[in-house]
């Protein structure tokens, strides 16, 4: 570890501090919606929806600083504290700029918002309309926060950060609901309470890193830095532009081509699926810092290979038993007609999150080494083909045709992206037994009927032999870490088999 790592802790510890945070917002916010549609109604519940999704589209306007931030603070040593001082502070006013930017588009979208929606009542629209104070006010506090959790980021601080994300998750669940239930169920009143949460939450973050920052002081922006940023940024842009559209083109389309009424068999499994991103997104985002501060390629494309090894034996037996149980959960859930038309896209949805997974640590690497512009070029050669493939696909196989299309795309991503970071034939080699797992367990899926006795102990065979793949094939630092958190586990044959990471070529 290089010196401007110090003290950043190990990554095991980090991806369990941010995977854990991860799942425990994911819980809050799963638990909490039957009670928010108790206490308000669908109605006001929608409204929520349609604030929060026009926040996360509006915040492409802050340009792909914060990420520029997390990757220009973690390149500068530790030495240096003066550089990275002036990028946090320039970063710090350019987003405050761009939030008052983003709190008048607000405005106004609001506005043409509440023109194309449909309200039960006129009160309804008014009450919508009444919201633009705190959708006004919640933009400039967003794109600052967004600045010091990079830079929380970018100097390694994942279990504080974890712990403030956590604490302000749950009281944007929770604040909210007791107004609801004690005060007012007006949306405005509900959003102004989140509105001062995620101000305190701002506070709580910048406070904490020039606490903990040795002699931080807030520096002019200089111009350099400013040209710098939006530099690295505005490519990052582009690729949120365009996975915007590759996140939600296909809904529109099922929407038009196939009906409504279709898009609850596509977007419950593919909105299931998405939490085993989890572990994944984890590792992404506390080896980006890493990328940033390796003294050289081969040093971050050694830390990626490692990544994916570990990514695959961590995700790999949770997608295979997905697989196995994603269909009679469906049933039991939602229904058997429901789980029937919704498998098929289950099971794309799960490999999906298996291959986006893998392709998120190449993709960070060229962003950790400062390359954004070969993620948004290798995206933008992507999007044609995407949304031609899409629009035949739902227009003659409905939502099955979508999910696979979809699909097929992050596996091309994937391995585009791995191409591009010089670890297309590692990514390949280390994913060979994963993939016979995957394979096996989805054609098992579509070939017998849920109440088929064959199909259920060939699933537990599949299971039994994932399991062991698991256990005896780990890596061999993953299974020291076992032994040492779970001392109780000693006597378990954990990385028996295990060989090597392939070397570089």
């Amino acid at each position: 570890m290089s010196e401007r790592d110090a003290g950043s802790g190990s990554v095991a510890s980090n991806v369990i501090y941010t995977a854990g945070g991860g799942i425990a917002i994911a819980l809050v916010t799963v638990l909490t919606i039957p009670f928010y549609l108790l206490a308000i109604g669908r109605e006001r519940y929608g409204v929520l929806v349609v604030f929060w999704t026009v926040v996360a589209t509006l915040t492409l306007l802050e340009l792909g600083v914060s990420g520029a931030t997390t990757q220009r603070i973690a390149s500068v040593s530790k030495d240096n504290p003066i550089e990275r001082d002036r990028l946090f502070s320039s970063a710090m006013m350019m987003n405050a700029i761009m939030g008052l930017v983003g709190s008048l588009v607000a405005i106004f979208a609001i506005q043409f918002i509440a023109t194309k929606l449909s309200f039960s009542t006129e009160a309804a629209r008014v009450e919508f309309v009444a919201c633009w104070p705190a959708m006004a006010a919640i933009f400039p506090i967003m794109t600052i926060r967004n600045i010091a959790q990079a830079a929380m980021v970018a100097t390694h601080k994942f279990k504080p950060l974890a712990v403030i994300c956590v604490a302000e998750a749950i009281a944007v669940a929770v604040v909210p609901l007791a107004v609801a239930w004690c005060l007012t169920i007006e949306v405005p009143a509900l959003l102004a309470s989140i509105v001062v949460i995620k101000g305190l939450t701002l506070v709580f973050m910048t406070g904490y890193y020039t606490r903990v920052t040795p002699q931080f002081t807030f520096q002019m922006p200089r111009m350099a830095i400013v040209k710098s940023l939006l530099g690295f940024g505005l490519w990052a842009t582009v690729s949120s532009v365009i996975t915007l559209i590759f996140v939600s083109l296909d809904r529109f389309l099922i929407a038009g081509k196939v009906g409504v009424a279709a898009i609850p068999l596509y977007s419950v499994p593919q909105s299931i699926t998405q939490h085993l991103s989890i572990v994944p997104r984890a590792f992404t985002n506390v080896l980006y810092p890493r990328f940033s501060a390796a003294s050289t390629t081969v040093d971050a494309m050694a830390m990626s290979v490692r990544a994916i090894d570990a990514t695959n034996y961590l995700l790999v037996p949770v997608c295979v038993f997905a697989i196995i149980v994603i269909e009679p959960f469906l049933s039991l859930w939602v229904g058997a007609d429901f789980a029937a038309g919704a498998r098929v896209v289950a099971f794309a949805f799960i490999i999906g999150a298996w291959a986006s997974g893998l392709g998120r640590i190449p993709g960070m690497m060229l962003y950790g080494r400062g390359l954004p512009g070969k993620v948004a070029k290798i995206h933008a050669i992507e999007l044609l083909p995407f949304v031609v493939l899409l629009f035949f696909a739902v227009k003659f196989f409905g939502i099955v045709g979508a999910a696979i299309v979809v699909v097929g795309r992050m596996v091309v991503d994937t391995l585009l992206l791995a191409r591009s970071a010089g670890l297309a034939r590692l990514l390949l080699r280390l994913s060979r037994v994963p993939t016979i797992f995957l394979l096996a367990g989805t054609l098992l899926g579509l070939s017998l009927a849920l109440d088929s006795p064959l199909r259920w102990m060939l699933a537990g065979g599949l299971s039994v032999a994932t399991l062991a793949w698991f256990v005896l094939s780990m890596p061999s630092e993953m299974a020291r870490l076992v032994t040492q958190y779970a001392p109780i586990l000693r006597s378990v044959p954990f990385g028996k088999l295990s060989r090597p990471v392939p070397a570089l070529d």
